[in-house]
């Protein structure tokens, strides 16, 4: 099945739009298994056929929702008061455990989603990955250490922290704690080791 991956504008754009809304009303209301795309069909207004040209699965649809969401979070809410990097982060990494206990059932839903092997799920969740790192990057600036490898770091460390939350083993609230004590040790570790290091910014020059 040929999909189109393209965001497109007008018609295109208002499709993509519509399925999404609909897949995200259906998760924040009852999780992931209450996506099922005949009531996306029936919630958005749209044909099936018309919706898989656009996205080849459920968990390609609720990527997609994911992206949405991401651009949500970051969209006018960085503080940059702060004058420490490890308390800018950490502010970021707070907003973001604050939406999912906000939405925990639509949490869960994107969790589970990225298990599947759609590589629509994967450029989705490249996307989003790449709206995250960019926002991280202005807020951190240039640091005199290996920006990008503290990032990577850090995203592994809430990606598994979000695992442990949706078998039950931490609340969100112990994920918020964990993942900010994991930021302010890696940036002390970071600082310790990384005063030759160039910035990220200089590295992408």
């Amino acid at each position: 099945m040929v999909v189109e991956r393209e965001r497109g504008t007008g018609a295109d754009s208002d499709v993509r739009t519509r399925a999404i809304t609909a897949a995200r009303a259906l998760a924040e209301e009852g999780g992931y298994e209450a996506v099922q795309m005949r009531d996306v069909v029936r919630m958005s207004g749209l044909s099936s056929s018309t919706i898989y040209r656009y996205f080849s699965s459920k968990d390609h649809l609720l990527a997609a929702v994911c992206v949405e969401w991401v651009r949500e979070l970051t969209n006018g809410q960085v503080r940059l008061l702060a004058t420490d990097v490890a308390d800018r982060i950490v502010f970021l990494l707070h907003l973001s455990c604050e939406a999912v206990a906000r939405s925990p059932r639509l949490g869960r839903a994107i969790v589970l989603c990225g298990h599947s092997s759609d590589p629509g799920v994967r450029e989705c969740f490249d996307e989003a990955d790449a709206v995250s790192l960019e926002l991280f990057l202005e807020v951190i600036g240039d640091q005199p250490f290996d920006v990008n490898q503290v990032l990577i770091m850090l995203g592994a460390a809430w990606k598994g922290a979000l695992l442990s939350w949706v078998r039950g083993q931490l609340s969100i609230d112990e994920v918020d704690t964990v993942l900010q004590a994991a930021a302010r040790h890696l940036i002390a570790g970071a600082k310790a080791l990384g005063d030759d290091a160039p910035s990220a910014r200089a590295a992408q020059a």
